[in-house]
């Protein structure tokens, strides 16, 4: 397959429970020339709640826009605007996501077995918000604008991070489990970013706490209890050993804790 192919029409086929006979009569887009679903895949089971899509690569875009409830798994690699809206459910990789994954996601799970592309749980150009709730784990590596303007919600990723990592974060939490990140927290409004390793920090956005008192961080390891095992055993493995307040420049209360 050498053309992008755009599988947000999997939500409109999962929510009519249409027969496998019918989804693949579907057309793809509304043009002319337009290909069906049956012309380039197969379409086999009856659980429309839990969804496997075999042989994938990054030409399919959009795959669990929209997502609600159940499961995607993606056996291989998604294209761009993976999981795009999601409001519940798990969508799962089993490889790598194109760029704009996550954005908009408004509840549910994406975890991603490889790396991300740039843009992950960030806002859409134009919009105002990016991610607003719901959990993104990373196994590999993203790139960079990962959670720009994020809202609400938990992103973590085991691997590095590009360039703006949580640009003009408005609140959330981000957990940056790899190697440093530079400049993350720019213009960030509120939230927690807990690096693994000593960031690449403006001198006049953000100044240094001592960090006295671990009760918020005590509540944090138990909070993430309930969400993910890995994450919590790696932290509670560590203790914050330096806290940082700002942006500074925007008179922000954010925080970026370093483990």
């Amino acid at each position: 397959m050498d053309f992008p192919v755009d599988m947000r029409i999997l939500k409109k086929i999962v929510d009519s429970r249409m027969s496998n006979k019918k989804a693949e009569q579907v057309l793809m887009s509304s043009r002319p020339d337009a290909l069906r679903i049956g012309d380039l895949f197969k379409v086999s089971g009856k659980d429309h709640q839990n969804i496997v899509i075999e042989n994938s690569n990054a030409k399919l875009e959009g795959i669990g826009t929209g997502w609600k409830r159940g499961t995607i798994k993606v056996i291989g690699n998604a294209g761009s605007f993976t999981a795009q809206s999601q409001r519940g459910g798990c969508v799962h990789v089993e490889g790598s996501v194109g760029d704009f994954s996550g954005c908009g996601l408004n509840g549910g799970q994406l975890v991603i077995d490889a790396d991300a592309g740039n843009g992950l749980g960030a806002s859409l150009p134009g919009e105002k918000i990016g991610m607003n709730e719901g959990r993104i784990v990373v196994k590999g590596n993203a790139g960079s604008r990962l959670g720009n303007r994020m809202r609400r919600g938990l992103i973590a990723v085991y691997g590095d991070v590009g360039v703006g990592a949580c640009c003009s974060m408005i609140s959330g939490t981000v957990l940056l489990l790899g190697g440093q990140a530079n400049l993350p927290g720019t213009h960030m409004r509120r939230g927690t970013i807990i690096c693994a390793s000593e960031p690449s920090l403006s001198a006049d956005s953000f100044f240094e706490q001592v960090c006295k008192d671990n009760t918020y961080w005590n509540i944090f390891c138990s909070y993430m209890e309930g969400c993910n095992e890995r994450i919590h055993q790696t932290l509670l493995s560590c203790s914050p050993r330096k806290r940082f307040v700002g942006d500074l420049k925007i008179h922000g209360m954010g925080e970026i804790f370093v483990i």
